[in-house]
């Protein structure tokens, strides 16, 4: 009994308030307001502004009198197209001085789907007039609030645009004695137009260079559709790719798995399309309409694999010569349902090559990543390694293709200083290949000292002629993180922090990573924390390979305010499950946290 008391108590008082600030206004002549959506057009265009974007509306006022005290109004908005998120007052707020805060009435801070209903005054009227800050010079426009609302829809090429009415209702405005002041209301417009997007799609190869490491080796080579905006509202897709018959044969094309989920229902399905010439394949793909002949959202989008070819190799030089050729794409053509061909950026071709076959004496070195990772065939790098990691060096002797048993090898290893570093040995078993292995060192003072290009020089005397090869390697951190930034540079408690993280990789294989983010307040405490489970892998040796996420982590309301800081860091797995460290170290980012509300 007694908590519904309370609750009928508390929700009297509230209705109280606000019969108290819309009725005591008399109705005595009063000066005239204006308030406003401005600008009046609010104009956005799909290659600019997408769904999920945030846009904010700004709602002014003028009195041509200083006679405002009290202020109320609601701004509604065609729900299907806009989302409200947050309303940011500044009237009030700019115009009382510090330390006057706590006499701000905030009857009513509404923001709801589909509008904002706002009631501001002062609790203790005369205590604002006494101190000088009401009522109210609003003679000149003056910012009441802004609105931030989210874009939940866009039009298609068809519609061309969606606009919906910003539209002021219920306006009370009081002068200090309790006066009505009489106000007009301009409502804003809200427009999104159909606009092609800026950015052009491009077709690919994957792997951008394949090399086959045997005759008749069977393998895939991938065609990529990239960047293709929903914008374009595109259905169809065709290529060629030339390539070199008398290296490779066509045993098999297969339609990727891009596509097909944007042909279902209400859709009717894909159409795949595909032709073998002379020296090039020919693909295409298209969403079919439904039985009407309309297409439906959504449209195509991203990025994916168009097509997948299987090849067989069907050529091998003897060293020095490695059979190669380009896999290059041409006539290719993106298309929308109107139908318009669009504009395309250039292609990303691939290249093919097949390891050569070595007859006499030879030796090949290479580390334990498996093939083509580890450095195998003639001077091939190998996949990098990262501190206290061990390298298993291997070497396999051959005279034309027969192992060479109960041979003496030795590896040279020399520091990216160009020191040697040691010289270790290993005799080959019976099936000719020889075994050893070194830890790369992580000294006290200058742990990275050491980090770079290793290389590794592999001999063997076969029949009084001594043969080699040659072996580098990339010693870093398995992951660098370069950069971290925020979209804002202070930040309220109960807002939303967009985290920025930037890292890179030398790996050229795939590796499971967790990328993990906290947040620590000015006197250390954590208030956040979040991770993000990705895959690194596919760098060209020698070079980096760079990687983005971006999180969001909660000011939390108990957070202190002060110089807070972001820390970063990359896990092979939790540490609970016997994951470490991946990445190197980094400076904590120093982030200020506001002693205000969001």
């Amino acid at each position: 009994m007694k908590s519904n008391i309370a609750k009928v108590l508390s929700t009297s008082l509230i209705a109280i308030a606000l019969l108290s600030f819309a009725g005591v206004f008399h109705a005595h002549a009063a000066p005239i307001a204006t308030l406003s959506v401005t600008p009046h057009d609010n104009i956005y265009y799909t290659n600019t502004t997408h769904v999920n974007d945030n846009i904010t509306i700004n709602i002014y006022i003028s009195v041509n009198d200083t006679v405002l005290i009290g202020t109320q109004f609601k701004m509604y908005w065609d729900p299907t197209l806009l989302q409200g998120l947050k309303m940011v007052e500044n009237l009030y707020t700019s115009k009382t001085p510090a330390g006057e805060e706590d006499n701000i009435w905030k009857i009513r801070h509404v923001v709801a789907a589909d509008r904002i209903d706002y009631a501001y005054s002062y609790l203790d009227v005369n205590r604002a007039v006494t101190g000088g800050y009401a009522p109210f010079n609003v003679t000149d426009p003056y910012l009441v609030c802004s609105v931030i609302l989210k874009v939940l829809k866009v039009p298609t090429m068809a519609e061309g645009f969606l606009d919906c009415v910003l539209d002021i209702k219920d306006i009370v405005l009081g002068d200090q004695p309790g006066n009505p002041i009489t106000c007009t209301a301009e409502d804003g417009y809200y427009k999104i137009i159909w606009s092609a997007p800026t950015v052009n799609p491009y077709f690919s190869v994957e792997p951008s260079n394949y090399e086959a490491t045997a005759l008749y080796e069977a393998f895939n080579i991938s065609v990529k559709i990239n960047n293709l905006d929903v914008g374009w509202e595109a259905v169809g897709f065709e290529f060629k790719l030339q390539f070199n018959t008398t290296l490779l044969d066509v045993e098999q094309i297969y339609e990727g798995p891009w596509l097909p989920p944007f042909g279902n229902a209400p859709n009717g399905g894909t159409l795949p399309m595909q032709h073998e010439g002379p020296n090039y394949i020919q693909f295409g793909d298209v969403v079919m309409p439904d039985e009407n002949g309309t297409w439906h959202t959504p449209f195509p989008s991203g990025s994916g694999v168009l097509a997948i070819i299987t090849f067989n190799a069907t050529y091998q030089g003897l060293f020095p010569e490695v059979a190669s050729c380009p896999l290059g794409l041409y006539g290719m053509l993106v298309a929308n349902w109107v139908p318009e061909e669009l504009e395309l950026d250039p292609a990303v071709n691939g290249s093919y090559s097949m390891r050569p076959k070595v007859l006499g004496r030879n030796i090949d070195i290479f580390t334990q990543y498996p093939d083509p990772y580890g450095g195998q065939g003639r001077d091939k790098p190998s996949d990098m390694f990262w501190p206290q990691k061990e390298v298993v060096l291997y070497g396999y002797v051959t005279y034309n293709e027969w192992p060479e048993q109960n041979k003496d090898v030795a590896f040279q290893v020399i520091d990216p200083h160009g020191d040697t570093y040691t010289v270790i040995y290993a005799r080959t078993n019976h099936t000719g290949y020889a075994m050893t292995s070194f830890r790369l060192p992580w000294t006290c003072e200058e742990p990275e000292y050491y980090f770079g290009e290793w290389t590794v020089i592999g001999t063997v005397d076969v029949a009084c002629t001594v043969v080699n090869d040659t072996l580098t390697f990339k010693y870093d951190y398995l992951v660098r993180i370069v950069k971290v930034t925020t979209d804002k540079d202070t930040y309220a408690h109960c807002e939303f922090m967009n985290i920025t993280v930037e890292f890179k990789s030398y790996a050229m294989q795939t590796y499971d990573v967790i990328l993990t983010v906290t947040t620590l307040d000015e006197t250390g405490v954590p208030f956040g924390f979040t991770y993000v489970e990705t895959t690194i892998g596919g760098a060209v040796y020698c070079h980096y390979k760079n990687y983005e996420e971006t999180v969001n982590i909660h000011v939390i309301k108990w957070a202190r305010a002060g110089t807070a800081h972001i820390v970063p860091g990359v896990l092979d797995g939790w540490p609970a499950e016997g994951g470490t460290v991946a990445s190197g170290p980094f400076e904590p980012v120093p982030i200020i946290i506001l002693a205000e509300w969001a």
